[in-house]
């Protein structure tokens, strides 16, 4: 079994797995670009990952790029699960196991929504 990490790179315990979200990141993101860059910056990455819902068929590169970008996006939003997934799908690449890519991949959109549920309901109401 392969290793499992953080989104910020730390192995994981067998038993543990990222949250959904990284709060601490929110609450840094907020610090940073405040309570409406962070709304905004939110917003972009529910659309891009609306839109990224579907696995990509082909080969194994057209799936390495779509788990980067995805990995990149909800890294940076503090998607943990979601980032550690799609790092799990790019490592799966880029050992030329494509059954593995392919199956973590697959995991991928059911897990993507319920990042955008926990990302909406720890958002405050307008």
């Amino acid at each position: 079994m392969p290793e499992r990490r953080r989104a910020g790179g730390d192995v994981l315990p067998e038993n543990e797995d990222p949250a959904l979200v990284d709060e601490e990141r929110l609450r840094e993101m907020r610090a940073e670009v405040g309570v409406d860059g962070c709304a905004a910056v939110l917003a972009a990455f529910a659309g891009e990952v609306r839109g990224r819902l579907t696995v990509p068929e082909g080969g194994l590169e057209a799936l390495a790029r779509w788990a980067h970008q995805l990995a990149g996006s909800a890294a940076t939003v503090g998607a943990a699960s979601l980032t550690a997934r799609a790092r799990a799908v790019e490592r799966a690449v880029d050992a030329e196991d494509a059954a593995t890519a392919r199956s973590l991949a697959q995991e991928i959109p059911p897990l993507a929504a319920a990042t955008l549920r926990a990302l909406d309901a720890l958002l405050p109401a307008e």
